[in-house]
């Protein structure tokens, strides 16, 4: 009974004072999608270098975790990293580029970016492979600028 009160109560309470939704204008869209956009292109490239110095200035301290077809690869931004410098390690070059980058901005703070690519990698050892991707990263807004919380890779 007390919870048919209290879901009456907070339903009540929803209709007297309704979520406002954050408004966007046209100019703050647009540059949240050049910010992100040109952010995404920089990962590119420094994944291209084998370099995880892009990568740590735009992931945010609560990264909560990397999917890679579907299996968490990483939880927390230390274990992250540490599995991308890992990886750079044992490869000797790779060139990824991107077909398309879609910016989808939900709020003035929150926002998802959609690359879609593929590249090649070649490794120490000598092997060699490549793959096509797309890789959906949410980003918020902090107070030190646009930072990835979470991300999770599609390949094949």
């Amino acid at each position: 009974m007390k919870g048919i009160v209290l879901a009456v109560g907070l339903l009540l309470l929803f209709l007297a004072f309704p979520v406002q939704a954050q408004t966007l204008t046209d100019a703050q869209k647009a540059e949240i999608e050049k910010t992100l956009t040109e952010a995404t292109k920089e990962l590119t490239a420094a994944t291209n270098q084998l370099s995880t110095d892009a990568l740590e200035k735009y992931v945010s301290s609560g990264f909560y975790e990397r999917l890679m077809s579907g299996n968490i690869t990483a939880t927390g931004k230390d274990a992250f990293l540490k599995l991308v410098a890992n990886n750079n390690s044992q490869r000797a070059s790779q060139k990824w580029e991107i077909d398309s980058i879609t910016v989808h901005v939900l709020s003035p703070d929150l926002a998802y970016v959609v690359s879609v690519g593929g590249g090649s990698t070649t490794y120490k050892s000598g092997r060699h492979g490549g793959y096509g991707n797309a890789i959906t990263r949410i980003w918020r807004r902090e107070p030190s600028g646009w930072k990835i919380i979470h991300m999770h890779e599609s390949v094949w």
